[in-house]
């Protein structure tokens, strides 16, 4: 007598292992991209706020320029660019931070009187509050050198006799 003829046992579906395997390879693969993005964001700040100090040493130079041929300083930072004698066009008077954000310029208040008898630690320019998300400013003295400042640091430069003058316009202009 044969024997019947019977269907191999049907499979059941997928082995057990197999979901937790792909929620595995998922979840390292994204963790794998979070870090590189977060790398890449980073050096992508730090970019940023190495090409605004940059920029205001264009800026600096541009002013020293600008004072010898006319021993004082100019009203404000687009006398500068006029001509491309003083600070090519192709430097932007923003902060390459806030570019995403239509842009803010940086903050500029020439000292009265005679530039060469000012303190050399006097501030010429700086960012504006906000340009940089981690609250530094990059700030102009008048001697040239950039320098970047947290918050508090640029408050007691602030309060320096020799910037009495730079604050009091600062506040004017971004408020207290």
């Amino acid at each position: 007598m044969p024997l019947p003829v019977t269907a191999p046992p049907a499979r059941r579906g997928m082995p057990r292992w197999v979901i937790p395997v792909i929620v595995l390879v998922v979840l390292l693969v994204g963790g794998l991209f979070y870090g590189v993005f977060r790398v890449l964001g980073r050096a992508r700040f730090l970019a940023q706020q190495s090409i605004c100090a940059t920029q205001l040493r264009l800026v600096g130079t541009g002013l020293m320029a600008y004072e010898l041929d006319y021993d004082a300083l100019p009203p404000d930072l687009a006398t500068l660019s006029k001509g491309d004698y003083y600070l090519p066009e192709s430097v932007p008077l923003i902060c390459p931070s806030t570019l995403r954000t239509g842009g803010r310029g940086y903050f500029y208040h020439p000292p009265s009187g005679d530039p060469d008898a000012a303190d050399p630690r006097s501030l010429l320019a700086c960012d504006c509050k906000g340009n940089h998300p981690d609250g530094t400013r990059n700030v102009l003295q008048l001697d040239g050198s950039v320098i970047p400042m947290n918050e508090d640091q640029f408050q007691a430069e602030l309060v320096q006799p020799c910037n009495t003058e730079f604050a009091k316009a600062l506040r004017a202009a971004e408020g207290p």
